[in-house]
């Protein structure tokens, strides 16, 4: 029995060195830093790190921003990812929600009605981005509205009952729906050296980068 133990035990340590090894050698853990158990306990740092993993299939020239403080109206903004690609400049921000999800681009408020039937209303996702957009366009001003675009990241817990959108630079999606739409970007709209202006212009605004 004792030899079990001590079996079961061998291979716990080395599963969970072989997960330690592998987070340490991925690109969010290089980023920001972060050990594989603050990831594992912290629910925004899981998060970041979910979102990074997704982004890791972006092809093309880019670079990637996690974490930034934007000001908005005065007002400092947590604004999950930016990735500067060479199709565009993405903002990516979550909502974090549980229930069915109802709204269109125009409105200003979104319905989340949750499994007890309740309702409860929220910013519109979109709209939010839209400000943060126009926010970023005044730290870069050689980057025009066409060269942006605006991705509201659901988490993977909620499920959309109707959303509408008329934009073609609008995306709302779910965390684990992230990943293909990296595969769909394309087009060249910035060169290297205009991708590496933009990055460098918003490090100062987190102290993640990529």
């Amino acid at each position: 029995m004792t030899l079990w133990i001590v079996l079961i035990l061998s291979a716990l340590v080395i599963a969970i060195c072989v997960l330690v090894y592998r987070h340490d050698n991925t690109a969010f853990s290089r980023l920001t830093g972060y050990s594989f158990f603050e990831v594992l306990v912290n629910t925004r740092k899981k998060y970041l790190h979910k979102v990074m993993k997704q982004l890791d299939y972006v092809s093309g020239e880019h670079r990637i921003l996690i974490d930034l403080q934007v000001p908005v109206n005065n007002k400092m903004y947590t604004v999950d990812a930016v990735l500067v690609h060479e199709s565009g400049v993405y903002i990516i921000d979550g909502v974090s929600k549980k229930g069915w999800i109802t709204g269109s681009e125009s409105h200003p408020e979104w319905v989340e009605m949750k499994h007890n039937k309740e309702q409860q209303t929220f910013p519109n996702p979109i709209m939010v981005n839209k400000r943060i957009i126009y926010a970023l366009q005044d730290l870069l001003p050689d980057i025009g509205e066409g060269m942006c675009g605006s991705v509201s990241l659901f988490s993977d817990a909620c499920s959309f009952q109707k959303i509408e959108i008329q934009s073609l630079d609008v995306e709302v999606l779910k965390v684990n729906e992230l990943k293909n739409w990296t595969k769909q970007i394309g087009g060249e709209v910035l060169s290297k050296e205009e991708i590496d202006k933009v990055y460098h212009a918003l490090t100062g605004y987190t102290s993640f980068t990529a």
